[in-house]
């Protein structure tokens, strides 16, 4: 849906995974390596929502929509979708100027889908320019109240071991057997390098990715 995005109040971060944690499963002390393990952390974290086309720190967010857009749609729709989401709240909705009361519009904040209501039943959204302020998005490791799902940070964590690992050996070695010991096997991506991901961490970008209306 076309409509013009602009940040109120950015996301205090774009890290989806915590640094103790990663620390903790590479067990890893002290903070020599902090430097590294951090960027390595924002990089993932980045590449992560790059997948999933979206943002998920939390943030406010002021949205316009204009009845051109629609034309295709006879000059109306019957649902606004936000850029953002999860939805934690609606700070205000204006149509050609006038705030509309909470009571004429619902709305559902897994989706960030918005519904106009007229006498208490759905409607369409007609006016000729439509502005919504809300707060969307998740509390990240770090912040109070975190509320990031945590198959995100899982897949994160995992990327970024797989990242430390990968500075420490030939990234192009796929498998290491040690005689009479066993061997360890690397994920490298598709040979033709068109894929950077394992299937598990592609099962979690599919859950996340904007793939609504």
């Amino acid at each position: 849906m076309d409509s013009i995005v602009r940040i109120v109040t950015p996301a205090l971060s774009g890290i989806l995974a915590s640094l103790d944690d990663l620390k903790l499963d590479l067990d890893i002390s002290g903070t020599a390596s902090d430097d590294k393990l951090n960027s390595l952390l924002a990089r993932v974290s980045a590449d992560f929502a790059t997948q999933c086309d979206r943002v998920f720190g939390r943030q406010t967010i002021e949205e316009t929509y204009r009845r051109e857009h629609w034309r295709q749609c006879g000059g109306h729709v019957d649902a606004l979708v936000l850029s953002g989401f999860p939805v934690s709240s609606i700070t205000s909705i204006a149509e050609d100027g006038t705030a509309l009361d909470p009571s004429s519009y619902e709305f559902d904040p897994a989706t960030g889908i918005i519904y106009r209501l007229a006498g208490g039943y759905r409607s369409s959204w007609r006016a000729s320019k439509i502005v919504a302020t809300y707060v969307a998005g998740y509390l990240l490791p770090g912040e109070t109240g975190m509320d990031l799902p945590m198959d995100i940070q899982g897949a994160v964590l995992s990327l970024a071991k797989t990242g430390w690992f990968s500075l420490k050996r030939d990234p192009q070695v796929r498998q290491v057997m040690v005689q009479d010991v066993g061997s360890e096997s690397y994920w490298i991506g598709n040979p033709n390098g068109t894929d950077a991901y394992p299937p598990e961490i592609h099962r979690v970008i599919d859950r996340y990715r904007d793939n609504r209306l």
